[in-house]
């Protein structure tokens, strides 16, 4: 009788323990998956200089202003993978978010950690020069997503501001549906 009952508990050990193994690696081949995605590279942080003043300054006068959002989407993702309060500092620290190796033993900081290197898959944007351009203060940045679109964040007292300003006198592209001449 106990022998049955010790080989009865032995293989059910040995199912449960094959049975977390095995979705433990398919678990830490996805995870590695996404953390091997993690393609853009990390933004450089820059202070503004002279030459970015005098181009806020051309961009918040005459260019038009697309969108301009306090707390939005961004600024929920900050504040839900983080847990910091959505500023431009922490946006910065999101969109430079390294994921660490799998760790076997927390499941709950594998998925927080798959997350982050999600949302960081996402944001920032593609940029032409692969800066932030951030004041002294650092409640002021600036992306620079092509010559004619600029996103500008801001640390407010009701939160993080998002603007996007766009020059349409430099439009490049040709607007949707518009006949393209020309070779190919």
């Amino acid at each position: 009788m106990n022998r049955r009952l010790l080989t009865a508990l032995g293989i059910i050990g040995t199912v449960l323990v094959g049975g977390w193994l095995t979705i433990s690696f398919y678990t830490k081949s996805r995870y590695d998956r996404i953390r091997q995605e993690e393609f853009r590279p990390d933004y450089a942080v820059t202070t503004i200089d002279e030459k970015v003043e005098v181009l806020l300054s051309e961009v918040q006068s005459n260019w038009q202003c697309k969108v301009d959002v306090t707390n939005g989407p961004f600024a929920d993702a900050v504040k839900k993978l983080t847990g910091k309060a959505p500023s431009v500092r922490s946006l910065i620290d999101l969109s430079n978010y390294k994921m660490p190796p799998y760790d076997w033993s927390s499941q709950a900081q594998n998925r927080s950690s798959a997350a982050l290197g999600l949302m960081r898959a996402l944001f920032p944007p593609n940029t032409i020069d692969k800066k932030w351009h951030v004041s002294k203060d650092v409640h002021l940045a600036m992306l620079r997503l092509g010559t004619n679109k600029i996103y500008l964040y801001r640390d407010e007292a009701t939160g993080l501001r998002q603007t996007l300003y766009l020059n349409e006198s430099e439009n490049i592209e040709p607007p949707s549906g518009a006949n393209r001449s020309g070779p190919r």
